[in-house]
């Protein structure tokens, strides 16, 4: 095959198979006429693949504080265990443990928002929370004293003068307890799309007229719910991780009731409260951890396994994809799902998460993100691309690296390659296959069409910058940098192009991360055998230059070189 046939033939598998784009309102079939006997949509490979890159990144995503703030509608949910032993903690307006349903936090901070003590409260106490009569959610209330600014409430049972205690409750699991984990920041009271995971999905669309701060109605609906399904309570995020907890009087030691002190009586002011809240969340930015939490992605049930429209309801803000533009009777049909799969015993059979996923992007999004840069040269990425790429290519031999001829054929070693690539990440899943469910296969489709499409795309780029180099033999397996043709030139912007397009494609919410170090530099501590006195005493920020010798190594050699081999 010529390169120019490869790279047609590439071309037309990667756009065919690995960056589909999801159907719109017009191809839905939530927006059909009529019908007469309709049948429940069921999840298919389908969905799955036409909805890959949002399956990865939600899997990338769960239970991470940051990829869970920069997709902050959900579509997802996913058993999940809280293991034996685990802390979490409760603020209230009392000393005693709540009977039936309540909140647990998992960082301190986050339940001390509720556990304030005041003593001349401008803010009601906590209403009933009882059907509509709640009228608001359980506030997170602002930061800062309640005298400056905020509008006395006369409708308080507590009068001027009276104080209000409250209390930081610390629980400890004594079994492991069973969570659904509702993906998205679906503890975000907003019009959004972060409610309708489970506003209209799971409690098809009955709010009572508080609408997004229905939110007593909405624990006591989903606990009613879930705890036919075996559940202990379920896992939302807002500015940190939460449990909505069904029943405190079992699955729970109380470990301590601490009540809290009133401001007056600390040095500080509420100046630090606030930097203090985002510091702690922030550490969960990369995940809770799975001491504290196991999620079960071989059970994951999602909106996107399933044919139907997600497109915005917000014109200004076509980006909020969302559960609510499906119709009610196909998220009627999800939740049946939902229930069959949940009611079902936890499996893990495969951690596509830490497993696939995280090495997945951990191997490609800086490499792609330099590649993606204006300012990159060509001799860096080339060289960035073929540290992509040649790991997966079986070199020729001494014999058949001529100009001329031997058994070498780089069109078919390039097909090879490119399904190398594209399963290299897989293979840990398949040890375990024959166990797979059915959402496990899913996930599955998911994945490999995200890598069909990143390894393509790759050795496309490859080809192009083959050909423009002038080495169009089938037998040529290297890119000649020292061609410096208008060819090459326009071969390097477009593949550039086709870089930033995946960077666009992929969307992983990493690349929004502030950087330690600039796209171009590394963070260095001396490792053996590399570093120099200065790479260990004041490690940080080194350069392609600084590192380009390959002989920094004066630290472990005492500034003497080592041996020569």
């Amino acid at each position: 095959m010529r390169p120019a046939s490869l790279l047609a033939g590439l071309s037309a598998a990667a756009v065919s198979a690995s960056w589909p784009e999801h159907p719109g309102a017009a191809d839905s079939p939530g927006f059909a006429t009529s019908y007469t006997a309709r049948v429940p949509i069921k999840p298919s490979n389908e969905s799955a693949r036409a909805n890959a890159f949002r399956i990865f990144n939600a899997i990338h995503s769960a239970g991470r504080q940051w990829g869970t703030a920069i997709y902050h509608n959900g579509f997802s949910f996913m058993p999940a265990i809280m293991p034996k032993g685990t802390i979490t903690y409760h603020g209230a307006p009392d000393k005693d443990p709540p009977t039936g349903f309540e909140w647990l936090a998992y960082e301190i901070e986050h339940a001390e928002n509720f556990a304030r003590s005041e003593k001349h409260p401008h803010w009601p106490p906590p209403p009933p929370w009882k059907g509509e009569e709640a009228s608001f959610q359980k506030p997170l209330q602002p930061l800062g004293p309640s005298h400056t600014g905020a509008q006395e409430d006369t409708t308080s049972s507590i009068s001027e003068g009276q104080t209000r205690r409250g209390y930081l409750q610390t629980y400890q699991a004594n079994r492991d307890l069973h969570l659904l984990l509702i993906d998205g920041m679906s503890a975000a009271k907003t019009s959004m799309g972060t409610l309708d995971s489970q506003d209209l999905l799971l409690r098809e669309n009955k709010t009572f007229r508080s609408g997004i701060w229905d939110e007593w109605q909405r624990a006591e609906d989903i606990c009613s719910m879930i705890a036919d399904w075996g559940y202990d309570g379920f896992i939302r995020d807002e500015i940190g991780f939460e449990v909505v907890y069904c029943d405190f009087s079992q699955g729970l030691d109380l470990i301590s009731s601490t009540r809290s002190f009133f401001q007056e009586d600390k040095m500080g002011d509420w100046s630090l409260v606030l930097w203090q809240w985002v510091r702690a969340a922030g550490d969960r930015y990369d995940g809770i951890s799975n001491d504290r939490v196991r999620i079960d992605l071989s059970s994951m049930v999602s909106g996107f396994f399933f044919p139907i429209n997600i497109s915005s309801t917000i014109p200004e803000r076509p980006d909020l994809e969302r559960l609510g533009a499906a119709s009610l009777e196909e998220l009627v049909d999800i939740k049946h799902y939902l229930a069959q799969v949940a009611k079902q015993p936890r499996r893990f059979t495969v951690d596509w998460q830490g497993a696939v996923v995280d090495l997945i992007v951990n191997r490609y999004a800086d490499r792609i993100a330099h590649m993606a840069t204006e300012d990159i040269s060509t001799d860096h990425f080339i060289q960035e691309l073929e540290g992509i790429a040649l790991g997966y290519i079986n070199a020729p031999d001494e014999d058949d690296d001529s100009e001329t001829g031997g058994a070498y054929n780089k069109a078919n070693e390039t097909m090879v390659a490119v399904h190398r690539c594209t399963q290299h990440y897989l293979h840990r899943s398949y040890a375990s296959r024959s166990e797979w469910s059915a959402s496990d296969e899913l996930i599955h489709t998911a994945i490999s069409s995200i890598m069909e499409g990143i390894c393509s795309t790759v050795f496309i780029m490859r080809s192009m910058l083959l050909q423009a180099s002038g080495r169009t033999e089938s037998t040529a397996f290297y890119i000649n940098r020292k061609s410096d043709s208008d060819e090459m030139r326009r071969a390097v912007e477009l593949s550039k192009a086709m870089t930033r397009n995946m960077v666009e494609k992929l969307g992983w919410a990493d690349w929004k991360r502030t950087r330690p170090c600039p796209i171009d530099e590394v963070l260095f501590v001396a490792m053996w055998p590399f570093g120099n006195s200065d790479d260990h005493w004041n490690p940080g920020c080194r350069t392609i230059d600084d590192l380009a010798s390959g002989m920094r190594m004066g630290y472990w050699f005492m500034d003497r070189p080592p041996p020569p081999p």
